[in-house]
């Protein structure tokens, strides 16, 4: 089961993923490497993308960083997903249904 996120735009967000299987079972990232993409819809070009860092393997938890620089203009919700390559070098692909959290929704900032 997915969560879904929300975030205010222009904030800086440390987003914590858990990569998981159809079955919802933690996939092993174990010498992978995770690209993560932020998209309007499944089709749509990536608006920001980021080279993930693994932070516990064999759980398959991985953290993104974003900057208050790469969330200006975001409103509204978002698709994300991920690139892993293993250390195979085999590629799987995890849609925003394989993510904990599953959609982002970003809030404009209100400035003072």
């Amino acid at each position: 089961m997915t969560v879904d996120a929300i975030f205010v735009a222009e904030t800086d967000i440390v987003l914590t993923i858990t990569a998981q299987d159809q079955d919802a079972v933690a996939i092993n990232l174990s010498g992978a490497t995770v690209t993560w993409y932020l998209k309007r819809k499944t089709a749509d070009v990536a608006l920001i993308i980021k080279t993930a860092t693994v932070t516990n393997a064999a759980s398959g938890i991985f953290t993104v960083t974003l900057s208050d620089t790469d969330t200006t203009g975001l409103d509204g919700t978002y698709l994300h997903e991920a690139k892993i390559v293993d250390a195979s070098g085999n590629i799987s692909r995890l849609r925003h249904s394989d993510i904990t959290p599953g959609k982002l929704t970003f809030h404009p900032k209100i400035s003072a």
